[in-house]
């Protein structure tokens, strides 16, 4: 087999993995918000998710210096929406099943295209 087959067996195989931790993780959610309230849940995922970004960049020769405060503004509101869109799928995620959870965040998929022509005033192209 060529480097080019091996490689395209290789990416379908991660893609494979991929998706069955995504959708595994569901079911694991389902699962924690039976005993552990939602939000000491996200607080847990931000810790582990915090603890992870501060050991990357305490592992670095050098911290990205120069950030502008605007962009570091812009992250702070981008991360308290992400905070808001997990808190409401994971608190869904206790009220329905997990399958159910998974099909209603995928919806983004068919979504975004149709809402890029609705704000930009103009069709997407096919890719």
């Amino acid at each position: 087999m060529d480097k080019a087959g091996k490689q395209q067996i290789w990416g379908s195989l991660g893609l494979l993995t991929a998706t069955l931790l995504w959708g595994f993780s569901f079911v694991v959610v389902k699962d924690s918000t039976e005993s552990i309230p939602v939000l000491y849940l996200l607080a847990l995922r931000y810790l582990i998710a915090s603890v992870g970004m501060a050991v990357f960049l305490l592992c670095r020769k050098s911290l990205p210096a120069g950030i502008p405060l605007p962009v570091i503004k812009q992250g702070m509101v981008l991360g308290a929406l992400l905070f808001v869109s997990q808190f409401f799928q994971t608190l869904g995620c206790k009220y329905t099943t997990a399958g159910k959870n998974a099909f209603i965040t995928t919806i983004y998929v068919i979504l975004v295209p149709f809402l890029y022509w609705w704000i930009e005033k103009r069709r997407p192209d096919r890719k």
